[in-house]
């Protein structure tokens, strides 16, 4: 019965011996992942295992072990794709105002002296709306087109008047003293130039008739 018991002891030790020896084999430092094992990189002829292949640290269904033994390689997973996100594009209207510059005309004005000028009316500048339509992509501009373009204010022309009017040039009061006292005296000497001369006339005309009176007389005196 003894002989019996000891006989099982050691074949139970030799089994738990030789069922050990792999696991010690290739039990070397390194994390292991959800199988119990791990791809070795560096110093793998020390430990014994093949180098850059997966291997079990005795985790793993012993058919995993026997495969990492017989030296086939695991196939490694393949990395995930990142899809990069589609850019944001976005199409905005917008609008822009210029400015209209106004013009300037001129009108002659008769009632207003010639070399003057003055304002008729205050020019004012007009506005002119351009649209447009904008995309952008992640924010940033990248296509602008020109849509359609109004005037929006109509501009003001400024209206300037120039004079025309001509003036009559004024004689001063002085001026017209003296003239006036020109002629005075023009008239006063006509005026006693015929009076001397009338005077004169005069005196010859009695005279005469003086002449003719005594003549007369004298005739009918010696008639008598």
């Amino acid at each position: 019965m003894t002989v019996n018991r000891l006989t099982v002891l050691a074949i139970l030790l030799l089994t738990s011996i030789i069922v050990t020896i792999p696991s010690i084999s290739y039990a070397h430092p390194g994390r292991t992942d959800a199988r119990g094992g791990h791809t070795c990189r560096t110093n793998c002829a020390k430990w014994g295992v093949p180098s850059n292949q997966w291997h079990s640290h005795g985790g793993s269904s012993s058919g995993s072990s026997s495969s990492s033994r017989s030296g086939s390689t695991a196939t490694p997973s393949k990395p995930k794709t990142v899809t990069p996100p589609k850019p944001k594009v976005e199409t905005k209207t917008e609008t822009k105002t210029e400015k209209i510059a106004f013009e300037t005309k001129y009108e002659d004005d008769s009632s207003l002296k010639k070399g003057k000028t003055t304002v008729k009316q205050e020019g004012e500048d007009g506005v002119i709306t351009t649209t447009y339509e904008v995309t952008y992509t992640d924010g940033k501009e990248t296509d602008r087109k020109k849509t359609g373009e109004e005037v929006t204010t109509k501009p003001v022309d400024k209206i300037v008047l120039e004079g025309t009017k001509v003036e009559k040039k004024k004689v001063k009061k002085k001026e017209v003293k003296e003239s006036q006292e020109e002629d005075i005296s023009d008239a006063a000497v006509a005026t006693i130039l015929l009076v001397l001369c009338g005077g004169a006339f005069a005196m010859v005309g009695l005279a005469g008739f003086g002449v003719y009176w005594f003549t007369k007389k004298k005739k009918k005196t010696s008639g008598k």
